[in-house]
């Protein structure tokens, strides 16, 4: 399991028990099995399984007429549904610069990471390009759905909060967002409110679907802390059973560790589903180069949208952003 940060500034003593089941499936929603508390001296513990997709109020949903797409045929026809009761499928706050990436995430989780799962590898050995890749049908698609008006009427003059508020009154159906998100848009759209997530489809053929999702944060301890054994403690209770649960729960995501204690919002049914049946991709920053082709690519989708640069020109500044050291 790596271990973030220099070489000896964090305790690496994660155990063989810890690693088995990580790889086992994190991110298990009630009924995944569990061996139990993980009995190990922790140095590094991974507390939350986090995903992106679509983040809808259903009864918008119901009101245009409209079910979960399966195909991109589906996405745009939905769209156009929701055009014809005056909403938007989806909010976009394109103004919030880190927003930009999750639509782009979310194609390229079926569009890229399906087809060739080594992309990012590929990438950081020289062997592969943005340019040169499915990368390129991802942000065209991504440019399709604003010209098709799925998305809010200027994305880059919409912020996080004006989308999320947006859902909740029911102005759109939904937005693409990281789970995190499904708190915020219950608390303004009311607690009866019954929301949903679905992946959005980038291809026609519904068994190619994935969704981006990953373990998303993670708690470690400072080897020349002072307080190691309070720390020490501390980290083995965010392993166990009890930890996870309500780290998950407060947070509206999975537990990193799959325990059957923990209780799932039905929002992230979607979610589940899809990591049960081994359609879930890591998100892609974890895995480019450096933390600069992550920064590149918020501004390059600015600027596509504002139509001040082009898909080519988009990915040849995050090849060249990938090559920095």
């Amino acid at each position: 399991m790596p271990v973030l940060g220099r070489a000896g500034q964090v305790v690496d003593d994660v155990e063989e028990e810890l690693t088995r089941v990580l790889q086992s499936g994190a991110g298990g929603g009630g009924g995944a099995e569990f061996p139990g508390d993980v009995p190990a001296s922790l140095g590094i513990v991974p507390v939350t399984f986090n995903g992106i997709g679509a983040i809808y109020n259903k009864a918008t949903l119901t009101e245009i007429g409209g079910t979960e797409p399966k195909t991109w045929d589906d996405v745009l026809a939905l769209c156009t549904k929701a055009k014809d009761h005056g909403k938007v499928l989806l909010a976009l706050g394109n103004q919030t610069n880190w927003v930009t990436q999750l639509v782009d995430y979310s194609l390229a989780a079926t569009t890229v990471y399906a087809q060739n799962p080594d992309f990012d590898a590929e990438l950081s050995a020289g062997k592969a390009t943005f340019a040169g890749s499915a990368w390129k049908q991802t942000m065209q698609k991504y440019l399709d759905l604003d010209k098709a008006g799925c998305f809010s009427k200027n994305p880059n003059g919409t912020s996080y909060e004006t989308s999320i508020s947006d859902v909740a009154q029911g102005k759109a159906v939904g937005v693409v967002q990281v789970t995190t998100s499904i708190p915020q848009v219950q608390k303004e759209a009311g607690a009866d409110a019954e929301l949903g997530m679905f992946a959005p489809p980038s291809t026609n053929n519904a068994d190619e679907t994935r969704i981006p999702a990953a373990v998303s944060a993670a708690y470690g301890l400072n080897a020349a802390g002072k307080h190691a054994a309070e720390g020490k403690k501390f980290v083995e209770f965010l392993a166990s059973s009890e930890g996870q649960r309500i780290y998950a729960e407060k947070g509206s995501t999975l537990p990193a560790l799959p325990n059957d204690s923990f209780k799932a919002d039905p929002a992230l049914t979607g979610l589940i589903d899809m990591q049960k049946n081994g359609k879930t991709v890591p998100f892609m920053d974890q895995r480019w180069p450096n933390p600069e082709v992550q920064a590149t690519h918020f501004t390059a989708v600015q600027k596509l949208f504002s139509g001040s640069e082009s898909v080519d020109e988009a990915l040849k500044s995050m090849d060249d952003a990938a090559k920095k050291s």
